[in-house]
């Protein structure tokens, strides 16, 4: 019911015509990306600094806050998060209540998943091996991510209140890791078995018990899930089996897998992300060197490049979205990109711009929001998974 009523708000994103865009700047590094939004406008991120190191970082009405060392490898490249393929890697997470989980490292590049709540920084432990990571993290404060057992091994794992518990995978796996989870006891990421090293089967587990997600698109491409909503929709990708293609943006939909519209022109698309209301956001990869990366939402499986979006004014300024990484329940996208006057790679907001007739709809989300986040707060703490 709850699910429902946030959806409504999420509706008014879905008829928007335009966004405003908000450049969140790169917080004293050198170049930023955006990785995910919470229902109240808030954003945590990552910025590299001049030597090459990534902070992860919360943007919050507009002042940034440097969180800690992240790690280091997230995907960028080496050219300062241009490359939106990487964007899956070590994710940040942040929820209506303000805290953030993301994956801090040391000077030696070990890696520990971590969570950052008013002003105090807490280490979460692993499965008695050195290392951890921490992918997303709910309105309850459940944390998902992989950690190491005591062989080395990685096991998709979720840690409720700061105990760690493995995920059982459904078949005898090598590696597991857990990216994403909701508010209702779902949650979704891969695992590798002995006999396929390297290759990830997209796992979901529903109230702890594990399952397959349909693999029909093609068992041997590599599909991948990122995200999911509260009404069990996932998204991710699935390399096509078409020498002609690349990875595509694939929808999970109650179990029944198809991909999503993918415009001439492009050879690759990922989705990364999906709200209540359905809307979905990730990027594309053009043919065309010239555009290159382009960061699109789908619309009841329609794509649209949110560069067609953006007011004039935006694209005179040499603004460029190469990708979109999250979306709230508001509709507020964030991700990353380029000016292509000064050369800068910066984090970003969307906020839709309804049409007039939307504003009685948001105004029934927002007082849905209201009763959600009361009703979490009575809640907190007692969903375990």
């Amino acid at each position: 019911m709850f699910g429902a009523m946030l959806a409504v708000c999420g509706l008014a994103s879905v008829h928007a015509q335009t966004y405003t865009f908000t450049d969140l700047g790169h917080a004293g590094g050198v170049t930023s990306a955006a990785a995910n939004i919470n229902n109240l406008g808030q954003v945590v991120g990552l910025v590299k600094d001049a030597n090459g190191w990534n902070h992860a970082v919360t943007w919050v009405d507009g002042q940034s806050a440097n969180l800690g060392l992240a790690s280091s490898d997230w995907g960028d490249g080496g050219g300062g998060f241009t490359n939106p393929w990487g964007m899956y890697g070590e994710a940040i997470g942040i929820n209506d209540a303000g805290q953030s989980a993301w994956t801090n490292t040391d000077l030696n590049k070990v890696r520990y998943a971590t969570v950052w709540a008013n002003g105090v920084t807490s280490a979460l432990g692993a499965l008695g091996g050195a290392q951890s990571d921490a992918r997303g993290i709910n309105q309850a404060g459940q944390v998902v991510g992989r950690a190491q057992d005591v062989n080395g091994n990685w096991r998709a794992v979720v840690w409720n209140a700061g105990q760690v518990s493995e995920l059982n995978t459904p078949n005898v796996s090598s590696s597991s890791q857990a990216n994403a989870l909701n508010n209702v006891g779902q949650i979704v990421g891969y695992e590798e078995r002995p006999a396929q090293p390297y290759l990830g089967h997209p796992v979901i587990w529903d109230q702890g018990v594990p399952g397959n997600l349909d693999e029909s698109l093609g068992v041997s491409y590599e599909p991948q899930a990122y995200g999911l909503n509260d009404v069990g929709q996932i998204v991710g990708s699935v390399k096509a089996p078409s020498t002609g293609d690349y990875y595509r943006a694939v929808l999970w939909d109650h179990g029944v897998s198809s991909m999503l519209d993918m415009p001439s022109g492009f050879y690759a698309a990922q989705a990364k992300d999906i709200n209540n209301a359905g809307q979905i956001v990730g990027f594309m990869l053009s043919h065309d060197r010239n555009v290159d990366f382009r960061a699109a939402t789908w619309i009841n499986g329609q794509v649209i490049d949110l560069n067609s979006l953006l007011p004039a004014s935006v694209v005179e300024a040499g603004w460029v979205l190469l990708g979109a990484n999250a979306i709230n329940e508001m509709g507020q996208i964030v991700g990353q990109a380029r000016n292509t006057q000064t050369g800068v790679i910066d984090a970003f907001v969307l906020t839709p711009v309804p049409e007039s007739g939307t504003w009685a709809m948001m105004l029934l989300g927002l007082g849905a929001m209201a009763l959600h986040a009361r009703w979490g707060r009575a809640r907190k703490g007692a969903t375990q998974v």
